[in-house]
C-alpha cells in the first residue's frame, strides 16, 4: 500500500537508522520513535530503539534528525530536541522566538538548523545541547515550502520569489 498523511512524517538518520514522529487525532495518540535500520521480516520488536508518547509533534512539519539529535517544531514556534540513541529529551519545549505557523520542515547544513516560518523569517539554530539562536533573517515574504541546500547554497522559495544565499 501507499503511505499517506500521518505515515509520511518520518526523518531518516544515516547510516540506516530511522527516527520519526506520529501526529494523532488526539494528543494521547502522538509519539516519537527511533528504529534501527536494516533487517528483514518482522523487526518491530527487535529494531525499535525507543518510542515515547509526546505532545511535541506536528501534522505538517517533519522532524529533523542530525547525527545524534532529533529536532521537532510545531505551530507557534514551539521546538523540542531529543537524543536519537536513547530518546532522552535534550531541551524544550521552548519557543524559537518566531511565533507563527510552520509549513516548512527544518533543514540542516554547515552545523546549523534552519527553521523557516510562514511569516518569512528564518531562524538559524546551533545544533547543540541547548536551544541557541545564531541568527534570524527576514526574507520579506511568506515561506510555505521547505528550503533546500545544494552546492554550498541555501535556496528559499517564498510566496513570490526564489532566493539563493551563498558565497558563489
Amino acid at each position: 500500500g501507499a503511505l499517506e498523511g500521518k505515515e509520511l512524517d518520518i526523518a531518516f538518520l544515516p547510516p540506516g537508522n530511522e527516527a520519526g514522529a506520529k501526529f494523532g487525532e488526539e494528543p494521547a495518540q502522538e509519539f516519537i520513535l527511533a528504529v534501527k535500520g536494516g533487517g528483514r521480516g518482522a523487526v518491530t520488536k527487535s529494531h525499535l530503539l525507543w518510542k515515547h508518547p509526546t505532545k511535541h509533534t506536528d501534522h505538517i512539519v517533519s522532524p529533523l534528525v542530525t547525527a545524534d539529535r532529533m529536532f521537532l517544531v510545531k505551530g507557534g514556534g514551539i521546538s523540542t530536541c531529543f537524543e536519537v540513541e536513547k530518546g532522552k529529551k535534550v531541551w524544550g519545549p521552548k519557543r524559537i522566538q518566531n511565533e507563527c505557523e510552520y509549513f516548512a520542515s527544518p533543514i540542516y547544513g554547515d552545523g546549523k538548523i534552519y527553521v523557516a516560518g510562514e511569516n518569512g523569517k528564518i531562524v538559524v539554530l546551533e545544533d547543540g545541547p541547548e536551544q541557541k539562536i545564531i541568527a534570524k533573517n527576514d526574507m520579506g515574504d511568506s515561506i510555505l515550502g521547505t528550503p533546500a541546500i545544494a552546492d554550498g547554497r541555501l535556496f528559499i522559495r517564498t510566496r513570490g520569489k526564489l532566493i539563493c544565499v551563498g558565497e558563489k
